[in-house]
Protein backbone atom coordinates (compact mmCIF):
# COMPACT_ATOMS: atom_id res chain seq x y z
CA UNK A 1 0.00 0.00 0.00
CA UNK A 2 2.92 2.24 1.16
CA UNK A 3 4.43 1.62 -2.76
CA UNK A 4 1.52 2.32 -4.25
CA UNK A 5 0.76 5.70 -2.37
CA UNK A 6 4.41 6.42 -3.09
CA UNK A 7 4.18 6.06 -6.71
CA UNK A 8 0.26 8.17 -6.87
CA UNK A 9 2.41 11.54 -4.81
CA UNK A 10 5.59 10.64 -7.44
CA UNK A 11 3.11 10.84 -10.49
CA UNK A 12 1.09 13.92 -8.89
CA UNK A 13 4.41 15.78 -8.40
CA UNK A 14 5.93 15.33 -11.89
CA UNK A 15 2.88 15.70 -13.72
CA UNK A 16 2.35 19.07 -11.45
CA UNK A 17 6.35 20.26 -12.39
CA UNK A 18 5.71 19.99 -16.14
CA UNK A 19 2.35 21.75 -16.26
CA UNK A 20 4.43 24.39 -14.39
CA UNK A 21 6.25 25.05 -17.76
CA UNK A 22 3.83 25.30 -20.08
CA UNK A 23 2.22 27.91 -18.00
CA UNK A 24 5.00 30.27 -17.89
CA UNK A 25 4.21 32.86 -20.56
CA UNK A 26 7.42 34.78 -22.10
CA UNK A 27 6.81 38.77 -21.38
CA UNK A 28 9.28 40.19 -23.73
CA UNK A 29 7.13 43.32 -25.07
CA UNK A 30 5.65 46.58 -22.90
CA UNK A 31 8.82 46.01 -20.48
CA UNK A 32 11.41 48.45 -19.21
CA UNK A 33 15.22 46.89 -17.95
CA UNK A 34 18.54 47.33 -17.33
CA UNK A 35 20.89 44.89 -19.49
CA UNK A 36 24.54 44.59 -19.42
CA UNK A 37 25.58 43.62 -23.12
CA UNK A 38 28.67 41.50 -23.48
CA UNK A 39 29.90 41.84 -26.89
CA UNK A 40 33.21 39.69 -27.91
CA UNK A 41 35.67 41.85 -25.07
CA UNK A 42 33.08 45.19 -25.09
CA UNK A 43 30.50 45.90 -22.41
CA UNK A 44 27.82 47.90 -22.56
CA UNK A 45 25.64 48.60 -19.69
CA UNK A 46 22.11 50.35 -20.92
CA UNK A 47 18.42 50.70 -19.91
CA UNK A 48 16.13 49.91 -22.17
CA UNK A 49 12.53 48.52 -23.07
CA UNK A 50 10.59 46.92 -25.43
CA UNK A 51 7.40 48.84 -26.53
CA UNK A 52 4.37 46.29 -27.02
CA UNK A 53 4.45 47.84 -30.75
CA UNK A 54 7.71 45.82 -31.26
CA UNK A 55 10.01 49.12 -30.24
CA UNK A 56 13.72 48.16 -29.11
CA UNK A 57 14.99 51.05 -27.18
CA UNK A 58 18.27 51.00 -25.60
CA UNK A 59 20.20 54.08 -23.71
CA UNK A 60 24.46 53.56 -23.19
CA UNK A 61 25.20 54.21 -19.28
CA UNK A 62 28.63 52.93 -19.94
CA UNK A 63 31.25 53.15 -21.13
CA UNK A 64 32.02 56.44 -20.19
CA UNK A 65 32.88 57.37 -24.41
CA UNK A 66 29.15 56.76 -25.54
CA UNK A 67 26.93 57.23 -22.39
CA UNK A 68 23.41 59.00 -23.69
CA UNK A 69 23.68 57.16 -26.71
CA UNK A 70 20.16 56.18 -27.40
CA UNK A 71 19.04 53.24 -30.06
CA UNK A 72 15.80 52.77 -31.40
CA UNK A 73 15.40 49.57 -33.90
CA UNK A 74 12.24 48.62 -35.04
CA UNK A 75 11.21 46.35 -37.72
CA UNK A 76 13.55 47.30 -40.93
CA UNK A 77 15.21 50.65 -39.18
CA UNK A 78 17.61 51.68 -37.08
CA UNK A 79 18.33 55.04 -35.63
CA UNK A 80 21.20 56.72 -33.29
CA UNK A 81 20.62 59.64 -30.85
CA UNK A 82 23.82 60.85 -29.47
CA UNK A 83 25.31 64.23 -28.66
CA UNK A 84 21.92 66.25 -30.32
CA UNK A 85 22.42 64.49 -34.14
CA UNK A 86 20.22 62.11 -35.00
CA UNK A 87 21.33 59.42 -37.69
CA UNK A 88 21.25 56.23 -39.14
CA UNK A 89 24.26 54.07 -38.27
CA UNK A 90 26.09 51.52 -39.89
CA UNK A 91 26.75 48.98 -38.03
CA UNK A 92 30.09 47.82 -38.98
CA UNK A 93 31.47 51.42 -37.93
CA UNK A 94 29.21 51.70 -34.82
CA UNK A 95 29.65 47.91 -33.14
CA UNK A 96 27.08 48.99 -30.38
CA UNK A 97 24.32 49.27 -33.18
CA UNK A 98 24.91 45.88 -34.46
CA UNK A 99 24.57 44.58 -30.56
CA UNK A 100 20.85 46.24 -30.47
CA UNK A 101 20.11 44.93 -33.76
CA UNK A 102 20.77 41.36 -32.59
CA UNK A 103 19.28 41.75 -29.83
CA UNK A 104 15.90 43.17 -31.23
CA UNK A 105 16.11 40.42 -33.82
CA UNK A 106 16.12 37.73 -31.18
CA UNK A 107 13.14 39.33 -29.02
CA UNK A 108 11.29 39.85 -32.06
CA UNK A 109 11.91 36.56 -33.26
CA UNK A 110 10.40 34.60 -29.76
CA UNK A 111 7.81 37.33 -29.60
CA UNK A 112 6.41 36.39 -33.37
CA UNK A 113 7.48 32.52 -33.14
CA UNK A 114 5.45 32.51 -29.78
CA UNK A 115 7.87 28.93 -28.92
CA UNK A 116 6.65 27.34 -25.99
CA UNK A 117 8.42 27.73 -22.97
CA UNK A 118 10.71 24.83 -22.00
CA UNK A 119 12.17 24.09 -18.55
CA UNK A 120 15.40 22.52 -17.75
CA UNK A 121 17.06 22.27 -13.87
CA UNK A 122 14.13 24.82 -12.55
CA UNK A 123 14.75 27.12 -15.61
CA UNK A 124 12.71 28.23 -18.03
CA UNK A 125 13.59 28.98 -21.42
CA UNK A 126 13.00 29.51 -24.87
CA UNK A 127 14.84 29.02 -28.04
CA UNK A 128 15.12 29.57 -31.81
CA UNK A 129 13.80 26.72 -34.29
CA UNK A 130 16.30 24.76 -35.39
CA UNK A 131 17.91 26.22 -38.48
CA UNK A 132 17.54 29.63 -37.33
CA UNK A 133 20.13 31.98 -35.84
CA UNK A 134 20.29 30.47 -32.40
CA UNK A 135 19.20 32.61 -29.50
CA UNK A 136 18.13 31.30 -26.28
CA UNK A 137 15.97 33.18 -23.87
CA UNK A 138 15.84 31.96 -19.69
CA UNK A 139 12.82 33.37 -18.15
CA UNK A 140 11.32 33.81 -14.60
CA UNK A 141 8.93 31.87 -13.39
CA UNK A 142 6.73 35.07 -13.90
CA UNK A 143 8.14 34.83 -17.70
CA UNK A 144 10.53 38.22 -17.44
CA UNK A 145 13.24 37.68 -19.27
CA UNK A 146 16.34 37.16 -17.59
CA UNK A 147 19.55 36.55 -19.97
CA UNK A 148 19.49 36.04 -23.79
CA UNK A 149 22.73 34.08 -25.38
CA UNK A 150 23.02 35.03 -29.42
CA UNK A 151 26.15 32.80 -29.92
CA UNK A 152 26.63 33.52 -33.75
CA UNK A 153 26.87 36.69 -32.56
CA UNK A 154 29.07 36.62 -29.52
CA UNK A 155 26.26 38.54 -27.45
CA UNK A 156 25.42 37.70 -24.25
CA UNK A 157 22.22 40.03 -22.21
CA UNK A 158 21.53 39.65 -18.73
CA UNK A 159 18.82 41.69 -17.84
CA UNK A 160 17.79 43.23 -14.45
CA UNK A 161 15.06 45.54 -12.64
CA UNK A 162 12.25 44.15 -15.27
CA UNK A 163 8.93 45.74 -14.93
CA UNK A 164 5.81 46.10 -17.01
CA UNK A 165 5.97 49.76 -18.75
CA UNK A 166 3.54 52.21 -17.58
Amino acid sequence: MKRILSLVFSLVFLCGCAGTAANVKPVLTGITFETKLTFYNEVFCCSGQMSKEGVLTLTVNEPETIKGMKLTVEKESLTAEFLGLTYSPKTEKLPFAGVAEVLYSAISDAVYRNPQVKTQDNTFFIESAENDKYYKIALTESGFPISAEIPSAALTAEFSNVSIMK
